[in-house]
This record gives structure tokens, C-alpha cells and sequence, in this order.
């Protein structure tokens, strides 16, 4: 899915009964790919949207690659990549 999909995707997420789900930021992201839970996690070995846009294009936003840990900002936000919505504990 495109990134504004992905965007919107989040933001309507009903999961579980939980509302206020969003697209990580590229920080988020990076530690959701570190974190132990991961292995815990359906995940496909591919890259991820991010919030977060490339400030030098627009058009851009960051990746995540899932497979390697690979930070990018070659996501042209037309494109699809995979999502993971994430939302603040309750």
C-alpha cells in the first residue's frame, strides 16, 4: 500500500477493540525492528513505511527493511511497502 494509504490505514485501525493506532516514525521503527518482540511478531522480510518524510523530498518518506534492519529513504511515497501500525500503551 501506498504511504497516504498506509497513513490513513493506521489511523482508522480498529484492532483488538483499540482505536488510536498510527503509522511508527522512522526512530519507532528502527526499535520495533531490534526489539526481542519481533520474533514474537508476523512479519514479512521486506521494507516498512514509516511517518517519517525524507526532509530533503517531499515525496519521500523512511523505510524500515524488515529483513536486515536497512534504513532507507528511497520509499517514494507512491509506492507500496508493507505496514505495522503501532499505538501508545493503555
Amino acid at each position: 500500500m501506498n504511504w497516504q494509504n498506509a497513513m490513513s490505514f493506521a489511523a482508522s485501525l480498529s484492532l483488538g477493540g483499540k482505536t488510536g493506532w498510527r503509522l511508527p516514525s522512522r526512530q519507532e521503527l528502527i526499535t520495533l525492528y531490534s526489539s526481542p518482540c519481533k520474533s514474537q511478531m508476523s512479519v514479512v522480510s521486506f521494507n516498512y513505511w514509516s511517518s517519517t518524510t525524507w526532509s530533503e523530498r517531499e515525496s519521500y518518506a523512511w523505510l524500515v527493511n524488515f529483513s536486515n534492519g536497512d534504513v532507507s529513504a528511497r520509499g517514494y511515497k507512491s509506492y507500496s511497502y508493507y505496514v505495522r501500525a503501532i499505538r501508545a500503551a493503555q
